[in-house]
């Protein structure tokens, strides 16, 4: 008995699989749809980051801000794991009750910084729950640099070679490094 698989790419996002046995086509049809959402914008309740829902790239800039009076456990279920890629820059801004971006972003790969933030494809300000910024699946930020600043919890953030992941960071002032932390 022979069996023989032929791969279809169609519509560049849906992979088609069709299986020859005995004279018998078996049709597999997988959905892999790949979302490209535009930019999402979250203010005052963790229950907007549901726009993030189904992202695998936002096609320009992620804020996250202005959410007070929340805890930690207002972001437990929210996780955005089909998220790999922000083509502008992400923006988080007095955040309460967020400890860690891991659980939100444990797949963002990538930050081109087609536009960016006074200079920057990442900032984090003024979070006072992060401990820690928890992006380990981030390798690179195509253009511009990282602003992180007055978080009083946050820890080991001047740990990470943030250099080898913006290395194009020529945006920046002279004086000015991919790492800028401040801890009040």
């Amino acid at each position: 008995m022979m069996m023989i698989v032929e791969q279809i790419l169609v519509q560049e996002t849906t992979c088609a699989w069709t299986a020859f046995n005995s004279g018998v086509e078996f049709y597999t049809l997988i959905a892999s749809v790949e979302e490209v959402c535009g930019s999402v914008d979250v203010r005052n309740s963790p229950t907007n980051l549901e726009r993030l829902k189904d992202c695998v790239v936002v096609e320009g800039f992620v804020h996250i801000l202005l959410i007070d009076k929340y805890t930690e456990a207002s972001f437990e279920n929210y996780t955005f794991p089909l998220l790999t890629e922000i083509t502008e820059y992400l923006l988080l801004f007095r955040v309460n009750g967020l400890r860690t971006l891991q659980k939100l972003f444990p797949n963002l790969t990538v930050i081109r910084g087609k536009k960016l933030v006074t200079n920057y494809a990442i900032v984090i300000y003024e979070l006072m729950h992060i401990e820690e910024v928890g992006l380990s699946s981030l390798m690179y930020i195509q253009r511009g640099g990282v602003r992180i600043e007055k978080n009083p919890k946050l820890c080991f953030a001047n740990t990470v070679d943030w250099d080898a992941i913006a290395p194009q960071k020529w945006n920046l002032p002279r004086r000015t490094h991919a790492f800028l932390a401040y801890y009040d």
